[in-house]
C-alpha cells in the first residue's frame, strides 16, 4: 500500500485526470484493452481506467494493479456487453486512501440497461469499509438488466479504514433487474446481495469459502444456490443483521444484504438448494463432506441432495426434497420440509439417516 497522505499531498501540486496503463488508452466500441502497470505517487497517478464503450473486452495482466484516488473508483466500465478478466489486481487502496473508495463499477448505474456481463476474477477485487454501508466502497457494482456472469477462483474483499470487522462490509452488488450467474472457487470476504430478476431467478454455485453472506434476492423468484463439499459460510462471532442500501438508479431502489453468516433465498417463490460433491454436474456417490443448518440457509423451498456426505441441522427447507444420491445426516424430519420427499435412483445411490 502507498501512503495515503503522500498522495493527498501530491494532490496539492498536480492537476489533471490520470490515466491508466491500458492500451489502447481510450477505446472504441468492441476494442480489446490490456492494463498493467502499478500506482505511483509523484505525480500521482492510482493507474485508474474509465470508459464508456460498448462490447469491450478488458485484461488487467498479471502483476497489473488499478487502484483510484480517494473517493473514486479503480475500474469503471459503463458500456454495454463488458467482459473482464482479472489476473492482477483491482484494489481501491492501492494507491492509499482515507476515505472511502471503490474498486470496480460496471454498467449504467443510475439507469441499468440490458446487456451481457462476464467478470472472470482470478485476481484480487478490493474496495474498502469505514464501519458504514453503502455501494461507495464495494469491491464490486454492476448494474445490469441483463445476464451477469460472475466467476471467482480469486480473492474479493475490503481493505478496513479503522477497527472493523470486514466480514460486515459490503462487498459485491448487482442490481438492474437481470440474472446473475455466480461462482466461487476462491474467497469472498464481506456481504454479496443480487436484486431479484425480472423473470427467472438467481443462481449462486459455492465451492469456495464465504466470510459474509449472500441476497439471492428478496422478492418473488425462483433462485437456485449450488453447495460444493468442501465449502463453507463463515459464522462470524457477532453477526450483524440484514442491511437495506439504496441503489444508485433514479429514482433510488433497494438492495438487501443478509445478516453475515447466512444465504438468504429471499420470502417467497420456490428457491432450491442443491448440494452436490462437483461444481458441474450432479457428481456421485458420497465423497466429500458439508454441514447445512437451518440457521444459516434460510428461505429455502426445496432441497435436493444430488452427492456427496451431508449433515444437515435444524429445519433446512419447508417444501420439498429430492434426493438424487450421496448421503444425509440429520437430526431434524423437517430437516427435509413438510412437501414430499422423493428418492430417485438405486437404493445404494441415495442414504439418509437420522
Amino acid at each position: 500500500m502507498l501512503p495515503a497522505l503522500a498522495v493527498l499531498a501530491a494532490l496539492q501540486f498536480h492537476s489533471g485526470e490520470a490515466a491508466a496503463a491500458c492500451t489502447p488508452a481510450a477505446p472504441i466500441d468492441n476494442d480489446t484493452v490490456s492494463c498493467t502497470g502499478v500506482p505511483i505517487t509523484l505525480p500521482p497517478n492510482p493507474n485508474s481506467f474509465l470508459s464508456n464503450a460498448n462490447g469491450l473486452a478488458v485484461t488487467v495482466q498479471a502483476g497489473g494493479i488499478m487502484s483510484t484516488l480517494p473517493g473514486g473508483t479503480a475500474m469503471a466500465l459503463s458500456g454495454n456487453n463488458i467482459t473482464l478478466n482479472n489476473l492482477g489486481a483491482i484494489d481501491a487502496n492501492a494507491a492509499g486512501s482515507l476515505v472511502l473508495a471503490r474498486a470496480l463499477t460496471i454498467g449504467n448505474l443510475i439507469a441499468p440497461t440490458s446487456s451481457n456481463v462476464t467478470v472472470n476474477n482470478s485476481g484480487l477485487l478490493e474496495g474498502t469499509f469505514d464501519g458504514t454501508f453503502g455501494l461507495l466502497g464495494t469491491a464490486a457494482v454492476i448494474a445490469n438488466a441483463g445476464t451477469t456472469t460472475f466467476n471467482n477462483s480469486g480473492s474479493i474483499g475490503v481493505s478496513v479504514l479503522g477497527a472493523f470487522d470486514p466480514v460486515n462490509s459490503i462487498a459485491v452488488a448487482v442490481y438492474g433487474g437481470g440474472n446473475v450467474n455466480f461462482t466461487n472457487t476462491g474467497t469472498i470476504t464481506g456481504r454479496v446481495a443480487f436484486e431479484s430478476p425480472t423473470t427467472g431467478g438467481n443462481t449462486f454455485v459455492n465451492a469456495g469459502t464465504i466470510n459474509g453472506s449472500v441476497s439471492l434476492g428478496t422478492t418473488v423468484s425462483n433462485d437456485t444456490f449450488v453447495a460444493v463439499t468442501g465449502s463453507s459460510i463463515g459464522n462470524p462471532l457477532i453477526p450483524l443483521p440484514a442491511v437495506a442500501i439504496p441503489t444508485l438508479t433514479l429514482p433510488p431502489g433497494l438492495l438487501t444484504f443478509a445478516g453475515t453468516g447466512t444465504v438468504d433465498a429471499g420470502v417467497g417463490g420456490s428457491d432450491t438448494l442443491v448440494l452436490q460433491n462437483t461444481i458441474a454436474g450432479p457428481g456421485s456417490g458420497t465423497g466429500g463432506t458439508g454441514n447445512i443448518s437451518g440457521l444459516q440457509y434460510l428461505n429455502f423451498e426445496n432441497l435436493t441432495v444430488n452427492s456427496g456426505t451431508w449433515t444437515l441441522t435444524g429445519a433446512v427447507v419447508s417444501g420439498a426434497t429430492t434426493l438424487n444420491g450421496g448421503l444425509s445426516v440429520f437430526d431434524n424430519p423437517l430437516a427435509f420440509g413438510t412437501g414430499a420427499l422423493t428418492a430417485n435412483g438405486a437404493p445404494s445411490s441415495r442414504r439418509f439417516r437420522a
